[in-house]
Parts: structure tokens; C-alpha cells; sequence
């Protein structure tokens, strides 16, 4: 976390990828005023970010764009990855911060509905300002019980491996099989 430039032991959102109109950063900003005792920590760059800082309170940091190898150390600082966009495909980052143990507050976009079927969050009901900040609120509130923290962290962890290059390419290369296997079957 130092090596970030953000402090320890303050409970922490993150927020990691692009700062566009779409991705309504402004929401989460906004969010952080019903929700002072937490931060919030911006990770990326963009178009929003002069809007965004202009908004934000003392309980937001930016840290601009992260390179690749500093995302994991990023996301494990943080309690939670939140995301308020308009719209979404599959968002590698809560694959991401799966991987590191970490919750997700999303809005119900893209594939975040599919992705949370069984937990791995809270889906707020949109993504307007009050939803994402009892969505936040909630999260923290449950996090912060020690032994059910623990118990998600590790499920979090188990459920990202179902989206790991290694499997994923295995069901690639069983697509394509399946697929040849028909065409031969109708060409011979």
C-alpha cells in the first residue's frame, strides 16, 4: 500500500478503469459525501477526471493509471471494488477482485447480473447515487464481521477460478473441436 501512496487500516473502496461518461465514476464520488468514514481510491485516467476531482471530497484519492503488475497490490489494499457504470460487457476487474478476496458493489449493467447469481457482491438496484452509496454502506458493514469477511474472501477466491485462462482456453478448444467435428461430419 505504500508503494501505492495510500494509508493502511482505513476501510477502502476501490475503483479501477477508465474515467468516461459511461463509466459514472461520479456517482461513487458523490456516494463517498453519505459515507465519511471510508475512502474511496480511483484508479485510472480519463477524459472525467478534471469533473471528478473538482467533486470530490477529502475522502477521495486519485492514483492515475496502474500499470498491470501493481493492480493486484491495489485491489488486496482495498475492502471492496465498486463500479456504478451505465454500461458493461464482462469486466475483468471484478474477475480481478475475485481473485484477491475481494467484494464487488455493481450496478445491474452487462454481465454483472450473470457474474453475481450466486454472491460474489451486492447488485444495487441501479446506479444512481443513493443505490451505490447503501450498496457501499452494506458491503462495508458485512466485510467488516470478521469471521463471515473470511469465509466470502476465500469463496471469492474459489469462484474467479472458474473464469482462469486455463479453463477458459480449455472451453475455446472444446468449442472449436465441437465445431470441426460437425463441418467434417457434413463435408465427409
Amino acid at each position: 500500500p505504500s508503494e501505492l501512496g495510500v494509508p493502511q487500516g482505513v476501510k477502502a473502496i476501490a475503483y479501477l478503469g477508465r474515467l468516461e461518461k459511461e463509466k459514472n465514476v461520479t456517482a461513487l464520488v458523490e456516494a463517498m459525501r453519505q459515507i465519511p468514514d471510508a475512502e474511496l481510491w480511483i484508479a485510472g485516467a480519463g477524459a472525467e477526471e478534471p469533473v471528478l476531482r473538482r467533486m470530490a471530497g477529502p475522502n477521495v484519492r486519485f492514483l492515475g493509471f496502474l500499470p498491470p503488475h501493481q493492480v493486484p497490490l491495489f485491489l488486496r489494499a482495498a475492502d471492496l471494488l465498486a463500479m456504478a457504470s451505465h454500461h458493461e460487457g464482462l469486466a475483468t476487474v471484478v474477475l480481478q477482485a475475485w481473485a484477491t478476496g475481494k467484494p464487488v458493489v455493481v450496478p445491474p449493467v452487462g454481465d454483472f447480473p450473470y457474474l453475481m447469481r450466486d454472491s460474489g457482491g451486492i447488485i444495487t438496484p441501479d446506479n444512481r447515487t443513493p443505490s451505490v452509496a447503501q450498496g457501499l454502506r452494506s458491503m462495508l458493514q458485512q466485510i467488516h464481521t470478521p469471521d463471515a469477511a473470511m469465509a466470502e474472501s476465500y469463496k471469492l477466491r474459489r469462484k474467479s477460478e472458474a473464469y482462469g485462462w486455463e479453463r477458459l482456453t480449455d472451453q475455446v478448444i472444446r468449442i472449436y473441436e465441437e465445431a470441426m467435428s460437425r463441418r467434417l461430419a457434413v463435408v465427409g
